[in-house]
């Protein structure tokens, strides 16, 4: 059995991974990058960053808390102080998209007044995630994954109580079926004519069907604990299945729009990448995610991602009647956000954490580098 490196830095630098290729594929819906079908065909599936989010959590989360005794209360506060001082202000400062996105008074202002409140009680509750007829309001881009989160952490304690029970065998099982269901979610809806009409913000967005790669996160990490696990990861079994995921994305890719189509590849390549990086030191993945430059950037990741949606937004306002061309674009939208993502990350987000974790919940120790 292998004992997992208490630090793992280089997980705070997957993240900034995750949230770039989001990023890329935020931009190529609006303006294609590349005319290059096999280029443009591994872009435009961007949105599978969401399961590397969501695997990675899962791990992180476990990996994080295995390692001190811990109250519901202080889980909970530290859940709260890592995302929702950020989250609310990239919902307040997108509240102003609403005037825009609104059915267009057709009902009347009543009928308008009562579409604010409801947006307004189910973000600030984090449950817009389970309303599809919402993934299209305000800050889409990042808000409906941060409610799925928000259920991944309401289920935690409970699910973890249960798994870290588990012995190898039954590790081994689970693990199989939360492969099969999280890449098998996608069959049923392509085996239909009859979809529903909000079927990627039901399958894709809706937590509940997000559950068990989160899950598969969580019994990743005690696999690698209860088993020799990582002496059977190497990089060069990552970089074969990366080269298989490219081709078959360049290739496959744009013929399955639902994004969670293609887990069957992007969690056995997340997996193993994971198992690598917390056990085997001096990998070239981990030499490349843990170096300087990417791990800052793996630390203002979350601000990354949620500000997408208004520099993106803004940026296409201010060149919509100009011709741009797509990498100048990109270039531009990247050093904006990567400007206002390193200010909020100093001067709201840390500083936040810092003060609601300190008032409100119990002294506890901090692993370094495995924060989510």
């Amino acid at each position: 059995m292998n004992n997992i490196s208490r630090d793992i830095p280089a997980l705070t630098g997957l993240r900034f991974v995750a949230a770039f290729y989001v990023f890329l594929f935020h931009i190529h819906i609006r303006m294609p990058l590349t005319e290059n079908t096999f280029l443009a065909g591994i872009i435009g599936q961007g949105a599978i960053g969401m399961t590397i989010f969501f695997v990675l959590s899962g791990f992180i989360l476990t990996h994080r808390y295995s390692y001190r005794d811990y109250s519901d209360r202080s889980f909970i506060v530290s859940r709260i102080a890592r995302i929702y001082p950020i989250y609310i202000a990239s919902f307040l400062l997108a509240v102003p998209v609403l005037y825009f996105q609104l059915d267009d008074f057709r009902f009347g202002i009543f009928s308008a007044v009562i579409q604010v409140i409801v947006i307004f009680v189910t973000v600030v509750t984090m449950l817009q995630a389970w309303f599809p007829m919402l993934f299209s309001y305000v800050n889409n881009s990042a808000s409906w994954s941060l409610s799925v989160e928000a259920f991944f952490y309401a289920t935690f304690l409970l699910i973890e109580k249960r798994v870290v029970s588990l012995g190898r065998t039954e590790l081994i099982g689970l693990c199989i079926i939360l492969y099969v269901v999280s890449s098998g979610t996608a069959i049923p809806y392509y085996s239909f004519e009859n979809r529903p009409t909000h079927g990627l913000q039901i399958f894709y967005a809706m937590p509940i069907f997000r559950l068990a790669e989160f899950v598969l996160g969580m019994v990743i990490y005690h696999l690698v604990k209860k088993t020799d696990l990582a002496s059977k990861v190497n990089t060069s079994h990552i970089c074969i299945l990366l080269l298989i995921a490219c081709i078959y994305l360049g290739t496959f890719g744009p013929n399955l729009p639902l994004f969670i189509g293609h887990n069957w590849i992007v969690i056995p390549l997340v997996s193993s990448l994971l198992v690598l990086l917390s056990c085997q030191k001096n990998s070239l993945f981990e030499k490349f995610l843990k170096s300087g430059p990417v791990l800052y950037l793996g630390k203002i990741s979350y601000c990354f991602y949620c500000f997408q949606f208004h520099v993106l937004t803004v940026l296409v306002y201010v060149f919509k009647n100009q011709e741009i061309d797509p990498l100048t674009f990109f270039t531009i939208s990247f050093f904006c956000l990567l400007t206002i993502s390193s200010f909020f990350y100093h001067v709201l987000e840390e500083p936040a954490r810092k003060f609601i974790s300190r008032k409100y919940s119990s002294p506890c120790r901090q692993i370094e580098g495995a924060t989510v």
